[in-house]
């Protein structure tokens, strides 16, 4: 019988979080609304690199401070060692640092990217200043920082783009009638996609029966990510069997990366030939 491991890794350094507004003291909501924001960006971003739903990563607070928020967290797993736990903390804090000067790595996943930006605008209303550090890595979140990150968040629009994936919850009672649409790189996330009411019978089709599908229209690209993250569609059709049959088999013989590229290098090409480069 196999003997279950027992042992804790820890990181080999402690990742710093201090949180102030003003000369104050933090309320207990405060404290918690950010350390919740914090919590979700961790995990966020411990289960893309993972590659799993769940990691068995505890972050543990080490130390704490009363008054303003000082904290000194401590990732521990039973599963990933010390060195992992370690690259994992200077990914976050770089990964941060990076988002405040629009240089994000190519390869950061739209829900990562997502989760960084709402803990980066936590408490941003109240002015709040935080500070996150890990060994010689230190990244300040501060207003001018924020003001940085919304100024890089433009939308940038494409004309005529097409998409291939398949249909999900569509909404016709919202403002206006959409679905997402989840491409077959899933990492990449969904695709939210606004459509007509007279598109509307081809939409319930496509959902009913879990039909692989092509869409066409304009769209709405983010700081990060291959796909747009909406699409203003402007037609809707099933992919033909034959095309469907010669998929599956591209895919059966070959990745969807081509051979000698990396994730982060074949993404930043089809930004950089949408437009989207710098």
């Amino acid at each position: 019988m196999d003997s279950i491991n027992t042992t804790t890794f820890k990181s080999p350094n402690l990742m710093k979080v201090v949180l102030k507004i003003g000369e104050r003291r933090l309320d207990i909501g405060e404290a918690s609304a950010f350390s919740e924001a914090l919590e979700h960006a961790l995990r966020g971003l411990a289960r893309s690199v993972s590659k799993t739903p769940t990691p068995e990563i505890t972050y543990e607070i080490a130390r704490a401070r009363v008054g303003s928020l000082h904290l000194a967290i401590q990732p521990t797993s039973r599963v990933f060692g010390p060195q992992y736990l370690g690259d994992l903390c200077k990914q976050f804090t770089s990964d941060i640092r990076d988002v405040g000067k629009a240089s994000q790595r190519p390869d950061m996943e739209p829900d990562v990217y997502r989760n960084y930006l709402r803990m980066i605008r936590c408490l941003g209303k109240l002015d709040a200043t935080v500070e996150l550090s890990y060994g010689r890595q230190r990244v300040v979140i501060d207003p001018q920082f924020r003001e940085s990150v919304e100024v890089h968040r433009k939308e940038r629009v494409s004309q005529d783009i097409t998409i291939r994936g398949t249909v999900e919850g569509v909404d016709t009672h919202g403002k206006y009638f959409s679905f997402y649409l989840y491409p077959k790189l899933e990492a990449q996330g969904r695709v939210e996609c606004i459509f007509v009411a007279d598109q509307l019978p081809v939409v319930a089709d496509m959902l009913k029966h879990r039909r692989l599908v092509s869409v066409t229209g304009t769209g709405y690209f983010g700081p990060v990510g291959l796909y747009p993250h909406r699409i203003e569609v402007s037609q809707v059709r099933q992919v033909p069997e034959t095309s469907i049959h010669k998929a599956q088999a591209l895919k059966r013989s070959s990745n969807i990366v081509p051979k000698g590229m990396t994730i982060q290098e074949y993404i930043q090409q089809n930004r950089e030939a949408a437009g989207f480069g710098d």
